[in-house]
């Protein structure tokens, strides 16, 4: 692949996605908990959607406090602890002892993620064009989830906002990227799902980007994006790469 030295990709939503959504996951969490013994008391009677919609509401919450999983301030387990805590007091679940730490854990392990489709095949083909790296808003959990799904093996690194201390769309975590793998912003290419913190942070740095995305998007190029993992091959990304 010409004039590309390494390749970039964000994680959720671009390799991964939760099983069952955030909702589903807890609904079934508390299920399992509550076989085994623990006292739950509304949890069972919330829809899916609902706890989703509190859960974004506590996660937007808590990263305007305090930004990149409370980097600085306070680990990154405590700053899950209280989303979690925050979105079972908003259904009125009165167990927010035993639970949070208990989802904490199932999302550290690789049974809590889908491989999306067309992982396999776009990483496949992308390795042998370029090196591959991971940026990421995520925590130090994602690479044990990584090692369990067999996903490791294709990156050279796996860089996390939290390690690294800045988060997407900050330079500086794109920046961090290149100076770790010795490759110039220029000469990289970065591949994600989110518009803003994909698409146009890595433009923004001097990278080329492509975005990820089933629909057309204001302000990203027809010929800078893709519908689906599916449609990487060499073909499509030397024509991306001539237009970017």
């Amino acid at each position: 692949m010409r004039n590309v030295g390494l390749i970039t990709i964000d994680v959720t939503n671009t390799i991964l996605k939760v099983k069952n959504g955030v909702g589903g996951t807890y609904k079934e969490i508390a299920r399992r908990c509550q076989a085994e013994g623990m006292q739950l008391t509304t949890i069972g009677e919330v829809s899916a959607s609902t706890i989703d919609a509190h859960f974004m509401k506590a996660f937007k919450h808590s990263w305007k406090a305090f930004p990149n999983f409370g980097y600085g301030h306070m680990t990154s387990k405590s700053w899950w602890h209280d989303v979690t805590c925050q979105t079972l007091e908003t259904i009125s679940e009165k167990n927010i002892t035993e639970l949070p730490g208990v989802l904490y854990n199932h999302f550290s392990t690789g049974s809590a993620y889908d491989v999306l489709p067309g992982a396999l095949h776009a990483l496949n083909t992308l390795r042998g064009q370029a090196p591959l790296g991971i940026i990421t808003n995520n925590d130090c959990r994602i690479h044990s989830v990584l090692r369990e799904l067999l996903l490791r093996e294709y990156f050279a690194f796996v860089l996390t906002s939290y390690e690294c201390g800045y988060a997407k769309p900050h330079p500086e975590i794109f920046q961090h990227a290149g100076s770790k793998a010795g490759v110039a912003v220029q000469d990289i290419l970065h591949i994600g799902d989110s518009f803003a913190n994909d698409y146009i942070a890595a433009r923004n740095c001097g990278m080329r980007s492509i975005l990820l995305s089933e629909v057309a998007v204001d302000g990203c190029k027809e010929n800078h994006r893709l519908k689906s993992l599916l449609d990487i091959n060499p073909e499509t990304i030397e024509q991306l790469l001539a237009n970017a």
